[in-house]
């Protein structure tokens, strides 16, 4: 079996090659232009593009990272949620497609073409009551939008919940040193287990609807970005992750976002409370577990991040 081949063309970028690649997607496309590289972008190469005052952002593709039917279902979720009128960024068709493979240094790359949204992301201050309530309250509109998408095309949450609690069991037996962890561990994945399997709700799930991916201009949401992960399940999923990230990476403490997270999205507070707090619980774990997968073992007890996963799973731990 030959080993897999990865390219990053960032460092090789340079104006003559990027205006080689805008040509080929858009053959009148000339050399008065500017362009910036952001960060970020799991490894793809996102260019901001302005050309006279008008912008769009020209995403490249790390060469053989993704598969192409894993790029088009993004895609494809993507200009879904864009036609059903919610914040996100609209896909410029290439020749009437969503994406073009082109020619880039030798190597045949995905590109695709977006609009650009003015805004910027929250930094983990600005992130308070008010703004948890709209971020929940669009992500109930999203899922309420979503139901309309075939389910068929999506990987199922709950599939990726049995394959995943049984990595989760390993890790934290074999690398915790705290026994009530691991106990309390199996007392989640079982309830959680219930819950995705009782819930009726299913949609698609964005998977990573955290502070990173949503942008905000003038105090409202100009849009979600991202939905490299989207998935089809319960929505309940999608809150208990997306609460466990503002818990985690955010100031205000795990009731305040809680009950204000329900709120935006419910509109008012469910009496099922305790099912979000151990949906929010398994992601604390499996944000856990992937620290302890990437880093050695004496480095945990000194990184503040895995720290403070381990306080809010153990807050948890109390109430229950």
């Amino acid at each position: 079996m030959s080993e897999k081949v990865f390219f990053d063309i960032r460092p090789q970028l340079n104006k003559n090659l990027v205006g080689q690649i805008l040509r080929q997607l858009f053959p009148d496309f000339g050399e008065d232009f500017d362009w910036q590289l952001l960060q970020g972008g799991w490894e793809n190469a996102n260019l901001i593009i302005n050309k006279e005052g008008e912008k769009f952002i020209l995403r490249i593709y790390r060469f053989g990272k993704r598969k192409q039917s894993d790029i088009e279902k993004e895609l494809t979720v993507t200009n879904f949620f864009y036609q059903k009128g919610l914040p996100t960024t609209k896909i410029i068709l290439l020749n009437g497609s969503l994406f073009k493979k082109i020619n880039i240094l030798g190597k045949n790359h995905i590109v695709a073409v977006f609009s650009f949204l003015n805004g910027k992301n929250l930094a983990p201050e600005e992130v308070d009551e008010t703004r948890i309530k709209q971020i929940a309250g669009l992500l109930s509109k999203i899922h309420l939008s979503g139901k309309d998408y075939p389910p068929e095309h999506l990987p199922q949450a709950t599939n990726l919940f049995l394959s995943r609690a049984e990595e989760l069991k390993n890790l934290f037996t074999k690398s915790s040193p705290d026994r009530q962890l691991s106990e309390f561990l199996r007392i989640v994945l079982d309830k959680f287990k219930i819950i995705l399997t009782s819930q009726q709700d299913n949609t698609v799930l964005h998977n990573d609807y955290s502070r990173g991916n949503i942008f905000f201009n003038h105090g409202e949401i100009a849009g979600v970005l991202d939905w490299q992960e989207a998935i089809y399940g319960p929505a309940i999923w999608d809150i208990g992750k997306s609460i466990s990230y503002f818990v985690v990476d955010g100031n205000l403490t795990l009731e305040t976002v809680l009950k204000n997270y329900l709120n935006g999205y419910f509109n008012y507070l469910p009496d099922n409370q305790q099912d979000y707090l151990i949906a929010t619980a398994y992601f604390c774990y499996d944000m856990a577990g992937k620290v302890i997968e990437t880093y050695p073992k004496n480095e945990l007890k000194t990184d503040k991040r895995f720290l403070k996963i381990i306080k809010f799973i153990k807050e948890i731990c109390v109430i229950f």
